[in-house]
């Protein structure tokens, strides 16, 4: 079983998408994001997407963010749900013995809501494993 670490940590993007050319199970998604001033309560969703784009899982925080703040979300399996921030983080629940992701489907994480997409800074890492 091979483990890979991942990340993409670019400025103004609140979407990330990891494409896998193998079967993945996500072990852990590490996400810190620093929102803009522009109003409105921002959701972080991590997604699997088929390779024609559609939505196959989803698993979203249990709490939104609003303007001029900076969280951090842990999506990892066995996890509480949270739906309140304690001192700047969330944790996400994935499910066991990780969120299963075949080969060709993307990972994405994202701001739901699409506040300030281009302007929010979204830092997101990844631990995934080879199930094979």
């Amino acid at each position: 079983m091979s483990t890979v670490y991942r990340n993409d940590v670019a400025l103004n993007d609140s979407s990330k998408d990891f494409t896998f050319p193998g079967p993945r199970h996500i072990q852990q998604i590490a996400v810190k994001l620093v929102s803009t001033a522009t109003v409105g309560n921002r959701r972080i969703v991590a997604r699997v997407l088929n390779p024609a784009a559609t939505v196959v899982a989803q698993i979203a925080a249990g709490a939104t963010q609003a303007a001029s703040l900076t969280h951090n979300y842990m999506f990892a399996p066995g996890l509480p749900r949270e739906t309140a921030v304690v001192d700047n983080s969330l944790m996400v629940p994935l499910p066991m013995p990780g969120l299963y992701v075949p080969a060709g489907h993307t990972l994405r994480v994202l701001d739901s809501a699409a506040i300030d997409a281009a302007a929010d800074d979204m830092d997101v890492h990844i631990v995934d494993v080879d199930p094979r």
